[in-house]
């Protein structure tokens, strides 16, 4: 063998050892980290981040009252939605009753009035009774 056949096979060798001790450095250094364990522990603490904003969420008083504000206006907006669909049918309604009403004696009328609205009974007398008077004087 020659110098130079040497010197490449010692090189060869010296590298070859060199990359063999690096990968056993590489496979000592990961086998510290357990992935599974690592996954674990940033599951952990992105629950951790999640139960202190909710902490910070119940806890600060400025984002109290600015939910309770917020719910607040939202509830008047469907309540005057509400109040709006229902007023327009009680209107029916009461417009329904109060024509049959008009149409019934006045024995029916009483009957019907005590049995089935006892609590409007008087505003529905009078009304009928207000219209029955402008009909007769118009």
């Amino acid at each position: 063998m020659e110098i130079g056949e040497i010197i490449i096979l010692v090189a060869v060798l010296v590298v070859f050892f060199i990359q063999k001790s690096q990968i056993e450095n590489i496979k000592t250094y990961m086998s510290v980290f357990d992935v599974k364990k690592v996954k674990e522990y940033s599951e952990i603490m992105h629950e951790a981040s999640i139960v202190k904003v909710d902490n910070f969420l119940q806890n600060n008083d400025k984002i109290k009252e600015a939910s309770k504000a917020i719910n607040k206006e939202v509830f008047k907006k469907v309540q005057k939605i509400y109040r709006k669909q229902m007023g327009d049918e009680y209107v029916e309604l009461f417009d329904f009753v109060f024509e049959y009403l008009k149409r019934c004696s006045e024995e029916q009328r009483e009957e019907i009035l005590n049995k089935l609205f006892p609590n409007t009974k008087e505003k529905l007398k009078n009304e009928i009774q207000r219209i029955n008077s402008d009909c007769q004087n118009g």
